[in-house]
């Protein structure tokens, strides 16, 4: 080979190397996630951040925390039926004291279609929480997403499934 075939080949390479490398690079976010699986079904509780300084916390938005439910059958996609929603959120404290009531809001039925592959998403940010008492005080707390559904309208086949995380407050 002569010597510009390898020059150009080497250039050629190197950009490659940059390009894998810029693809790998990960930002420096700390996600701490929890995931249970069972047939066919994956749960994935999420928080940002599992440690907080409480004067840091915004009111609107103290926390962000995401809860996904995710059909991994066989089918293109399954209907499931659920009470307000396919799962909920709430915060504990160290005693195991719910923040806030864990209360039903309608007490409707719902049919949700999920799709094979696709993540339904629950979002909670505890600005409930914060504003019943006026901040977050530090403490250990609990996130703990309660996952409730049934795979048919008679509420024969029932998922139900707990999942939490530890977050700090300092």
């Amino acid at each position: 080979m002569n010597k510009r075939i390898l020059s150009i080949l080497l250039a050629l390479a190197m950009a490659v190397i940059a390009v894998v490398a810029a693809a790998c690079t990960t930002e420096e976010t700390e996600l701490n996630t929890v995931t249970v699986s069972d047939e066919d079904f994956e749960y994935t509780l999420q928080a940002g951040k599992l440690e907080l300084n409480s004067s840091d916390l915004s009111p609107d938005a103290p926390f962000d925390v995401t809860l996904s439910v995710k059909y991994t059958g066989d089918q293109d996609s399954i209907d499931v039926w659920c009470v307000d929603d396919l799962g909920s959120i709430s915060m504990e404290d160290e005693n195991g004291q719910a923040l806030l009531s864990d209360e039903f809001h309608s007490r409707a039925t719902s049919r949700v279609t999920l799709k094979k592959g696709e993540p339904y998403v629950i979002r909670w940010n505890g600005a409930d929480e914060y504003k019943e008492y006026g901040g977050i005080p530090a403490g250990d707390y609990k996130v703990v997403a309660y996952i409730n559904f049934s795979t048919d309208q008679n509420y024969e086949s029932i998922r139900e499934n707990t999942l939490d995380l530890t977050i700090q407050v300092k």
